[in-house]
């Protein structure tokens, strides 16, 4: 028992402990020659020829611009609950469709 400890467990503890102190060299080779220029908008510009639009964000007229993309005539429907049919549901759901495309032949006004 005291034999295979030194035939096998020395030698592990070796290479990990020593594999730890080999690789560390080489990873300060890795990142010593690694290309890690940040690139400004200005030498983008240059070097691929796109211009770079730097527009300033207005969060007032973005929540106004989100505002009047959601759908006035929104209503919440609520699913079905898995003990439930799926019928009244499927009504609802007919029902609002049914709206929807005489709103667009201009039958009924929006």
């Amino acid at each position: 028992m005291q034999r295979s400890l030194f035939r096998v467990g020395v030698p592990i503890f070796i290479i990990v402990i020593g594999g730890s102190f080999y690789l560390k060299d080489f990873t300060k080779l890795r990142y010593k020659y690694r290309a890690q220029k940040q690139i400004t908008p200005e030498d983008f510009e240059k070097i691929m020829g796109v211009p770079m639009k730097k527009k300033p964000v207005n969060f007032e007229e973005e929540l106004k611009k989100a505002e009047s993309e959601v759908q006035s005539d929104y209503t919440m429907i609520r699913g079905p609950r898995p003990d439930e049919p799926w019928t009244a549901y499927d009504t609802m759901k007919k029902e609002r469709l049914a709206e929807k495309a005489q709103q667009k032949a201009g039958k009924i006004p929006a």
